[in-house]
């Protein structure tokens, strides 16, 4: 790959299936929640995790965002009247 291949390659917006299975985790209780509040909530799980590559594991916000979109198991509820973020809450299935 050349050098002008790297400048234009697009970055990826995978979302690990690790940290898809931690976000699910954090969901699973129906409550609404907007990207930050679910990053915030993943760090939170990690102060209580003990080996140390669970930094690896938080998706970034776009990441997520992407995720929450184009995922049939969560729907956009509407917009948070503070911060005006969107949020989301799982579908029940």
């Amino acid at each position: 790959m050349s050098w002008e291949d790297t400048i234009r390659k697009k970055g990826s917006r995978s979302v690990s299936t690790t940290a898809i299975e931690y976000v699910d985790l954090v969901m699973s209780d129906n409550k609404t929640r907007t990207v930050r509040e679910v990053i915030e909530d993943l760090f939170e799980m990690k102060k209580d995790k003990t080996h140390t590559n669970f930094k690896n594991k938080i998706p970034t916000t776009r990441e997520l965002e992407y995720y929450f979109q184009n995922d049939a198991k969560y729907e956009r509820v509407g917009r948070n009247k503070f911060t005006n973020q969107i949020q989301y809450q799982k579908v029940n299935q």
